[in-house]
Order: C-alpha cells, then sequence, then structure tokens
C-alpha cells in the first residue's frame, strides 16, 4: 500500500506525502491556479513590446 500510494503522489495523481518515519501519509487539498503569474508574465510581455517599439522609433530619429 506504502509503495502503491508513493508512486501515485510521484505520478501526481494523488496529493499528499508520506512520512515513513512517523507512518503517516498527508493529504493535500488540491489548489486552484494562481492567476496572479499568468497576468504578471502576459504584463511583462507587453511591456516588453511597448519597450521594443520604442526603442525602434528613437533609432528612427538618429
Amino acid at each position: 500500500v506504502e509503495k502503491k500510494l508513493s508512486q501515485m503522489i510521484l505520478d501526481r495523481k494523488f496529493s499528499g506525502s508520506l512520512h515513513q518515519g512517523d507512518g503517516m501519509l498527508i493529504v493535500y487539498d488540491v489548489s486552484t491556479p494562481d492567476v496572479t503569474y499568468e497576468t504578471a508574465l502576459k504584463t511583462i510581455h507587453a511591456m516588453g513590446e511597448v519597450v521594443d517599439a520604442l526603442y525602434q522609433r528613437a533609432s528612427k530619429i538618429r
């Protein structure tokens, strides 16, 4: 049973951890994905496009 549980945890089919010394199984709640990370990535990407456009305009002025 312990071997099967550890394999399920490694395969991410089960959210938890095994404490072999104590003989305990700790089960974690499945968390929802954090949208803040995705939003931050989109913002940084958009800022990069703005910087690129400003650089191109500045290059034309010179």
